[in-house]
């Protein structure tokens, strides 16, 4: 098997063509692991394996700048997760208290995602879960 450009891959050196995901969470009863990525969204694999299919791209018509930190209520199946400032930009947000985070969720009976809070700041959201 020949190397892959996506083999490793550096946080300063990253493609966004090979993704980054930040945050995954196992729903128990399924055995469907859900996962953030900062560049292609929130998506999902199945218990099967292979490749992670994706859900969402955005929440109320915002597009996600980066996906990341992401649990799962077990009784429900709903998925919490978090976005905010991009990934390659994070210097300069925690540098300028970048509060553009959003806390999200995805609700597993009518596969929608939407938008619990906003303004959060980088540490917020990343605390709140």
């Amino acid at each position: 098997m020949s190397p892959s450009k996506c083999d490793d891959m550096r946080f300063d050196n990253s493609d966004k063509d090979c993704g980054m995901p930040f945050g995954m969470a196992l729903h128990h009863q399924t055995k469907m692991l859900y996962v953030c990525d900062a560049f292609f969204g929130f998506g999902v694999l199945g218990p099967e394996g292979g490749l992670v299919t994706i859900l969402s791209t955005m929440a109320d018509g915002e597009p996600y700048r980066s996906c990341n930190t992401v649990d799962v209520h077990q009784p429900t199946g709903n998925v919490f997760f978090t976005d905010h400032m991009q990934v390659l930009q994070f210097k300069t947000a925690v540098s300028v208290n970048d509060s553009t985070g959003r806390l999200l969720k995805y609700d597993a009976k009518n596969k929608q995602v939407t938008e619990l809070f906003r303004n959060l700041s980088f540490g917020a959201s990343a605390i709140i879960l």
